[in-house]
């Protein structure tokens, strides 16, 4: 019996999801000799490999002051611990203020911009997070390494 050329095509696009098959292992390994420049990577898997690293540095950043994904969605948009995330994560790897707004639930990519601006131009001390984040030692992390 011959199969519908639409369902066809939606079995292929489900197989053909993602830039790796594989262990969390191996895309971490990949991620990490394409970072490095042992391998290369066109435009579309920078851009996901930019992403999944603004996703490590999330992690990595919520667990310093104690917080959660769910405390994103809980807490208001503008909370100091989330601005100075943000600043944090945009600092280390160039996240865009619209994956910041998206992940930490900051709102609209401008009042992202406009927060992270406010916290730069604020003296130190003010924003209680901020010693807790600087004293995060990325040099220890490998590139990737938390990807599985």
């Amino acid at each position: 019996m011959e199969e519908d050329p639409e369902t066809g095509e939606k079995k292929f696009a489900q197989l053909c999801r993602g830039w790796f098959v594989g262990t969390g292992e191996g895309k971490a390994y990949l991620a990490g000799k394409i970072h490095t420049g042992e391998a290369r990577a066109n435009a579309e898997l920078r851009k996901d490999l930019c992403q999944l690293r603004w996703e490590q540095l999330l992690k990595i950043g919520l667990d310093a002051p104690g917080k959660t994904s769910e405390s994103c969605l809980k807490e208001p948009k503008g909370a100091d611990w989330k601005v100075a995330l943000g600043e944090w994560v945009k600092s280390h790897s160039g996240a865009t203020n619209r994956w910041l707004g998206e992940n930490l639930h900051m709102g609209h990519p401008q009042n992202v911009s406009k927060q992270i601006r406010a916290y730069n131009r604020t003296p130190a001390g003010h924003y209680c997070h901020a010693d807790q984040l600087s004293s995060i030692r990325l040099h220890t992390l490998t590139p990737f390494s938390d990807l599985r």
